[in-house]
């Protein structure tokens, strides 16, 4: 045991298997690591690396945000409960949620939910990054909308119930299309 020369307070104690007790900080002026193990070293910045020779991950920080990386070849993954894989980030940045190997920016096994108490409640967008409409889907209380944002309402609504209307969102029969007299309202195609 190391004692502090003016309180005898015991400061560190080293047991019988090298185990080394710390009462207080390890404090530093060294620009290099302050704790290096084979498997973990804390740089004097507070850069943690980890893994097998440290090559496999790095907590460290920047302005306003915590960062955690996957080093070279390396993925991300997420467990919770101290059981199975949550999620995935891979070294093509695809998220797999319920997965190990996503196939997609976005790969989820299971049900997706989505929910909001908006006129539209929980929905999807989709766009094209070239340009073009955004399209969505909405869950309404009175149905499903497949809307085109900025620019129209119910291009497809499927009602509670099962009718379906094209140009509207109120439809009486199990097709109604909202065309008006210069419009061909349905076309059939050999």
């Amino acid at each position: 045991a190391i004692f502090d020369d003016t309180a005898g307070a015991e400061r560190v104690r080293i047991d019988s298997s090298g185990n080394a007790t710390f009462a207080g900080n390890i404090v530093t002026t060294s620009s290099s690591a302050v704790i290096q193990t084979p498997r973990i070293s804390m740089e004097a910045d507070g850069t943690l690396d980890w893994g097998s020779s440290r090559q496999y991950g790095t907590l460290t920080w920047d302005t306003n945000k915590a960062i955690i990386a996957g080093q070279a070849n390396s993925s991300l993954e997420f467990r919770t409960n101290n059981s199975g894989v949550a999620m995935t980030i891979d070294t093509s940045q695809r998220v797999g949620i319920g997965t190990t190997s996503p196939a997609h920016k976005l790969d989820v096994a299971g049900t997706i939910f989505s929910s909001n108490s908006g006129t539209d409640g929980g929905q999807i967008r989709l766009a094209n990054s070239g340009g073009g409409s955004t399209f969505y889907w909405a869950a309404r209380t009175t149905g499903l909308n497949l809307g085109e944002l900025g620019a129209a309402d119910g291009r497809i609504f499927v009602k509670n119930g099962g009718n379906v209307g094209i140009g509207h969102i109120s439809p009486e029969a199990k097709l109604d299309v909202d065309a008006d007299s210069n419009q061909v309202a349905f076309m059939s195609r050999d």
